[in-house]
């Protein structure tokens, strides 16, 4: 990110106090803690998504090298009418409403 005043400063603190939490500190910076558990339920979650087919916006990184555009593409089979937007990777905490217009759509109640 260039310019971090485009933080929300809330988002910083946000993050700040959950990992004050007793505990918490090694497992919100370790990406590993819940990979092992989540992939079990990997055929729920996609059996739900592609039974229901709930209205659905992905936002995914351009440039987020962990978790490579590559890897947003597969949803699509399951979920062809999602909306799907490729997005710089911190578009999402800098300027929501402006660089992933559809996400106020996405998130209001009535979507």
């Amino acid at each position: 990110m260039r310019d971090l005043s485009h933080l929300d400063p809330f988002s910083r603190l946000h993050g700040r106090t959950q990992l004050a939490r007793p505990g918490n500190w090694g497992i919100q910076l370790d990406p590993s803690h819940d990979y092992g558990t989540n992939v079990t339920l990997y055929p729920w979650f996609q059996e739900y998504v592609w039974s229901y087919q709930p209205p659905t916006l992905i936002v995914w990184g351009r440039h987020d090298f962990i978790f490579p555009p590559d890897g947003a593409y597969p949803y699509l089979e399951g979920l062809p009418k999602a909306e799907f937007q490729l997005r710089g990777i911190a578009c999402l905490s800098t300027r929501p409403a402006s660089t992933c217009p559809a996400l106020p759509r996405a998130s209001s109640p009535l979507a």
